[in-house]
């Protein structure tokens, strides 16, 4: 399948790349690009070759006049197009991506890639497949074998570097062009700038035999020839020589990230200027931090080199790039270049008598991780809601992907534009915590034996009598006492108001329970009986128990309880749904019964004896929170598995969590199986000791529990009396 992106396209050579798909490439491109010369160049990918004929032949069917330029770095055909009458130009190459891959990247007349839009534009009449009948005469094709040293003379006549000092140094230095689109390029500027050169993987056989990007593990051969050779620097490049890489006089590869750093610490000593940088999202700190030193500014954007060009149009920045090794300087042309890349870093090199090891250890230190996942949508949604709950106390920034921000480390995850994975990216002033962020990211599960032992731990609690009371007062505050049978009939619902209101009339100073809760056609019943009283009317919704019937259904239901005077409302997630992975499903169904209870509080129902496991519970907690529940609460107490004492605190700290992220306190219910006082205390401090003194009250806290009520009212009296009285002594159900 053709991966799409603001990159261009990329495919599989055998099955994706054929040479249909070459024609309406060139079709849609013929259609989008104004009359004039179209400019082809490509990188070593043997599958290039065919690719560039295939579509060549293409555009001249289509009267077009085509100028090949060969083998050339990506930059380079960027710069020509900018500099000439060229219309527009064709990249050929996959950039980074292993041998059995290849693409297409578009440049428009100002040298630049195709705007998101424009690429949207192009996709959509490949698509459509519909081209117009060409009638003219075919077009013409030539050769231009010259390009690369254009590019060389433009890049040795920059104002920002010191051409003289450098050449004056006669640095050594090694290369590696991956058998890549650079391996003529770079040797001829550095040989132009007075540099021994020593060369490995330089021929045009697009043998990529290191991993294609330039990164320190794929970088071994490079160190050893440094280390051999006692060169000065080795300089990397990626297939298309868009992207440099560097490894200092120690062997050592200093990391893509700093190619951009050395380049702008150059920069910015020659000019001494208070200029503005452009980086994206995912390029380390160390460029804000020389910045800041230097009256500079950081300006950052979505990951992208277009992104990063169109921010420096709009701002006027001189200098930007990307933490992978990519340099875009204004003066040469707004694109990725390595070339350029390479003479701002031996300029930085000629500035001092400094090695270049020693240039490195004097930049803030920070460590870098990048690490990918291959992931679904779904689980990608998931994994972004799971990070924002752990890591609450970051600035966040959406604009391209979600990235969690700190004094000195970030985190930052998003979908590559190029390939079906995920990027997550962590920097950090040491590895350790780098990597505690990534690890932290991946595990989006429950520890259930830590769970177990934070629930031990927190019962093992001993409690003091005046404690004790002060709790089981408390208990009797947060009770909900329920009547939710087939057989329930006003009387009966008057007898549980009465109950509620007088559950303790020969002890008087006892707090009131905190609601009844009954059917909906029961609701104005419990009003009227509950009238001078500060209990409050609950009602339950949406189908319960099973919530098996239509949307309308229940938000009519929820809509005529709210009618008929109730405060709060109980509704039942749809499990099958969310077992499904339905899960905007569900998201959706709680956000309108939100809207439709009004000012009544919503607590949404997990069932989690259905959830079957923590993970889920967890989930299920997330998502309701995040579609609007006021509470969130674990059973419905008519089934077997109600709330458990692991389920409970797996909810609180989901609560906790999300506390943290929004400032916003959602409550908690837990429900069914909780009969003795003991077990309810236990509770109290599992709530205290997770969420805080906060949460101790009846506006967070409730219990769903009607025959706990008789059973506190007895722990209350033997506490005060020393001695039991029968639960029939307080009320009659």
């Amino acid at each position: 399948m053709l991966i799409r992106s603001i990159s261009g396209i990329r495919g599989l050579v055998n099955s994706d790349l054929t040479k249909q798909s070459c024609y309406n490439f060139a079709n849609a491109i013929h259609e989008i690009i104004p009359d004039g010369v179209i400019m082809i160049g490509r990188d070593t990918r043997p599958s290039g070759e065919e690719l560039l004929a295939n579509v060549s032949d293409q555009l001249l069917n289509c009267g077009r006049n085509v100028i090949t330029l060969g083998i050339v770095p990506t930059p380079t055909i960027q710069y020509m197009v900018q500099n000439t009458e060229a219309q527009g130009g064709i990249v050929i190459t996959a950039s980074h991506n292993p041998i059995e891959w290849n693409g297409f990247k578009f440049i428009r007349n100002d040298g630049t890639f195709f705007r998101p839009n424009e690429c949207q534009n192009l996709f959509s009449i490949m698509d459509k497949n519909n081209f117009t009948k060409h009638e003219h005469a075919l077009g013409v094709i030539m050769q231009d074998v010259n390009a690369v040293q254009k590019h060389i003379i433009n890049i040795l006549g920059l104002s920002c570097v010191d051409i003289s000092q450098i050449r004056k140094r006669r640095f050594n230095v090694v290369i590696d062009a991956i058998n890549g689109a650079g391996y003529d390029a770079l040797p001829r500027l550095l040989e132009a700038l007075n540099c021994n050169v020593i060369a490995i993987n330089c021929d045009p056989s697009g043998d990529f035999i290191r991993g294609a990007e330039p990164l320190p593990k794929n970088l071994t051969m490079l160190s050893e020839t440094v280390l051999k050779t006692k060169a000065d620097i080795g300089l990397a490049l990626d297939p298309d020589a868009d992207r440099l890489a560097v490894v200092s006089n120690k062997g050592t590869p200093i990391g893509d990230e700093y190619t951009l750093a050395l380049a702008a610490d150059g920069y910015i000593r020659g000019k001494q200027p208070e200029e503005t940088f452009v980086i994206n999202l995912s390029t380390s700190m160390v460029l804000e931090k020389i910045a800041n030193k230097n009256n500079c500014k950081v300006i950052r954007t979505a990951v992208g080199e277009i992104n990063v060009v169109e921010k420096m149009i709009q701002t006027g920045a001189e200098l930007g790039g990307e933490g992978n090794g990519g340099i875009i300087l204004k003066e040469s042309h707004y694109g990725r270049d390595s070339l350029v890349g390479c003479v701002m870093v031996l300029n930085r090199l000629a500035q001092t008598n400094e090695s270049l090891h020693d240039i490195y250890l004097g930049f803030p230190q920070f460590i870098i991780i990048k690490d990918k996942i291959k992931i679904s949508s779904n689980d990608l949604n998931d994994l972004i809601m799971h990070s924002k709950r752990i890591f609450g106390d970051a600035n966040i920034n959406i604009e391209d992907g979600t990235k969690f921000t700190w004094d000195n480390k970030w985190i930052h995850l998003r979908k590559s534009n190029t390939e079906p994975i995920v990027r997550i990216y962590s920097e950090a002033i040491d590895e350790e915590t780098a990597q505690i962020n990534c690890i932290m990211i991946y595990n989006t599960t429950i520890d259930q034996v830590g769970c177990s032992e934070r629930v031990k731990r927190i019962f093992s609690r001993s409690i003091k009598k005046e404690s004790k009371m002060w709790a089981l007062k408390k208990i009797l505050s947060m009770l909900d006492l329920t009547t939710l049978e087939g057989s329930d009939s006003p009387g009966k619902v008057k007898q549980l108001c009465y109950k509620a209101a007088h559950l303790h009339d020969k002890h008087p100073g006892l707090p009131r329970v905190a609601a009844i809760c009954v059917y909906p056609n029961m609701v104005s019943i419990a009003q009227e009986s509950l009238k001078g009283t500060n209990i409050k009317t609950a009602s339950v919704a949406t189908g319960f128990p099973s919530g098996m019937t239509n949307l309308r259904a229940k938000l009519d239901e929820v809509k005529y309880a709210v009618n008929e005077g109730a405060e709060e409302v109980d509704m039942v997630i749809s499990r099958g749904h969310f077992l499904s992975g339905e899960l905007n499903y569900v998201s959706d169904e709680i956000a309108k019964v939100k809207e439709a209870c009004g000012n009544a509080k919503l607590k949404v129902i997990l069932e989690t004896g259905e959830l079957c496991t923590l993970d889920n519970v967890r989930k299920a907690s997330d998502l309701a929170m995040d579609s609007g529940a006021d509470f969130i609460k674990t059973s419905t107490g008519k089934i077997t598995e109600s709330a458990t004492p692991i389920v409970v605190l797996t909810m609180l700290e989901a609560i906790r969590d999300n506390y943290h992220l929004t400032g916003k306190k959602i409550g908690m219910k837990p429900a069914g199986g909780i009969s003795k006082s003991k077990l309810a205390i236990q509770y109290l401090v599992m709530v205290r000791e997770t969420l805080g003194n906060d949460w101790l009250t009846p506006d967070l806290f409730r219990f769903g529990a009607s025959s706990l009520a008789n059973d506190v009212l007895m722990q209350i009296i033997k506490q005060g009396q020393g001695n039991y009285q029968s639960s029939n002594y307080f009320s009659l159900d």
